[in-house]
Formats: structure tokens, sequence, C-alpha cells
């Protein structure tokens, strides 16, 4: 997705190549799109009703939490994650985080990233594979959930990438290609 190289994890380096995406890192790695959200709603982590609220504060995956332990919980995206109960510790948290910038290390010999397309209504609807070899090759296998091709649907109807995520109440623009 992200990758610039191997680079020793540390925060500060995972936290400045995860500005501006922590959105899209944290649906990734487990967070529903409804939970990231500049309002207030419920709450990924301790299940309160309406008193959560991911504002993303200068790119950096902030939340605040007013019900988890009866005191305001804070945090950048690294804490979302721990407070969601994704990652058990900031160690975790920051290895979750620098895998999903990089799914793939330059020397492995192949590379493997799924992509879930869903319905408007959040049901799976394709899985597309994408594979890349260390010769510079890259495949893409698309599959219905029961495994099979889509071809052998005639009923399969595609829907574009995140259509479940997609503002009701804003423009949509689409973009062609994999990098847009």
């Amino acid at each position: 997705m992200f990758n610039s190289g191997p680079e020793v994890l540390t925060f500060d380096g995972v936290k400045r190549q995860a500005k501006g995406h922590w959105l899209e890192l944290l649906s990734t790695v487990g967070i529903g799109a409804d939970y990231l959200k500049n309002m207030h709603g419920p709450c990924p982590g301790c299940r309160g009703k309406d008193r959560f609220r991911f504002d993303n504060k200068d790119g950096n995956g902030t939340f605040i939490c007013s019900q988890g332990s009866g005191e305001a919980l804070s945090g950048d995206g690294f804490e979302l994650l721990q407070h969601a109960g994704i990652a058990k510790s900031p160690k975790e948290a920051l290895e979750l985080v620098a895998k999903a910038l990089n799914p793939c290390e330059q020397n492995d010999r192949y590379c493997r990233v799924e992509y879930v397309y869903r319905r408007p209504d959040g049901v799976t609807n394709l899985n597309v594979i994408r594979v890349d070899t260390s010769d510079g090759k890259k495949s893409f296998k698309q599959l219905l959930p029961n495994g099979r091709p889509p071809k052998s649907d005639p009923k399969f109807t595609p829907f574009p990438y995140r259509i479940d995520e997609w503002p009701l109440d804003q423009p949509i623009l689409v973009c062609e290609g994999e990098k847009c």
C-alpha cells in the first residue's frame, strides 16, 4: 500500500508514515467504518452508546471516549487499537499499523494482499487477491465468498470497492486504477 522500504519500527517512523491514512489503516486492521466518523456514536472499545468520537486531528487517528472507565479517554490511532481490544500492547499496535502500511517487505519472494469488496449493506460480495512476485509480475484472482469465480454465478452483481463506507450526504469521486 504505502511501502517505502524496510525501516526499523519506531513509533515516530510509523506514525509519520501513517499520518493522513488512519481512516484506511484502522478499517484495514478491524475497526469498522461506522466508528470512524467525526461525530458522537458507539465506542468500539467500551461499547458505550454515544460518547465516542473519532476526530482524527491532524491526520493522527485521534479519538475521544467519555464512557470507558468513567473518565474521558483519548489518544492516537495506536491507542485506539488498544482501547478497541485489537492490540494488547503498544508494541502490538505498532506492529499492526506497520504491517498494514507495508503488507509486503521488499525481500519477500512474493506478496499476497486480499481486498474485500462488500455490498452496500456490508455483506462480502467479492474477494480480490493480488499476488506480486519478486520478478516484478503481479496477478489478480477474483473469488466469490463461496470460493468460486464471479463468472460462475449469473446473478453476480459487482459493486465498487468499499461502497458500504461511502458517505450518503457528500459527493463521491470515482478514480480509475489501483493507485487512485
